[in-house]
């Protein structure tokens, strides 16, 4: 799907995968070691650091956004409605 407008949900816990939700522990604990601010990006990265996106958004890199949230968005409503 493809929209001209921009759209950014922030992630609640069960939005992350089990994936998302080990690299985000893992982050942390590299965040926390000594001198880790002083790395630099490509240091930080062969440490085994990944960013984990913290927003679902219907950018192209995110394809498998909308469909999700569209059947999402529909369950709660019926549910609502019940």
């Amino acid at each position: 799907m493809y929209d001209e407008t921009s759209l950014h949900i922030d992630k609640v816990e069960s939005d992350y995968t089990d994936e998302e939700k080990k690299q985000i522990a893992k982050n942390k604990k590299l965040e926390a070691t000594k001198g880790w601010n002083d790395l630099n990006f490509k240091e930080q990265k062969e440490r085994g650091y990944d960013y984990v996106c913290k927003v679902m958004s219907n950018y192209p890199s995110q394809k498998d956004f909308m469909p999700g949230f569209a059947e999402s968005l529909e369950r709660n409503v019926t549910e609502g409605l019940a």
